[in-house]
């Protein structure tokens, strides 16, 4: 919702504190939400009245445990167990 939201030129925010208060009869009580229903993930969304820039984000650090070689080694071995459980 929060991804449409910001697609269509609007501006969301996850209330997670308010998820609390929307769950207690008050709450329920004072916006008429029927006792069925639970609160999980209260946004609010409207018009922003500027536009923010991205935020910068570092390049992700991916480590490799082992080699190539051994990775395949791996799934051969899962192949032939496969094959020999089934036989």
């Amino acid at each position: 919702m929060m991804l449409t939201a910001t697609g269509l030129g609007l501006g969301s925010c996850w209330i997670g504190f308010a998820q609390g208060w929307l769950n207690t009869p008050e709450g329920q009580d004072l916006l008429n939400i029927s006792r069925h229903y639970r609160c999980v993930a209260p946004v609010i969304v409207g018009y922003p009245k500027a536009v923010l820039p991205p935020v910068p984000r570092k390049a992700p650090a991916i480590s490799w445990v082992g080699t190539v070689s051994h990775l395949a080694e791996k799934k051969h071995r899962k192949v032939s167990e496969m094959q020999f459980a089934s036989e």
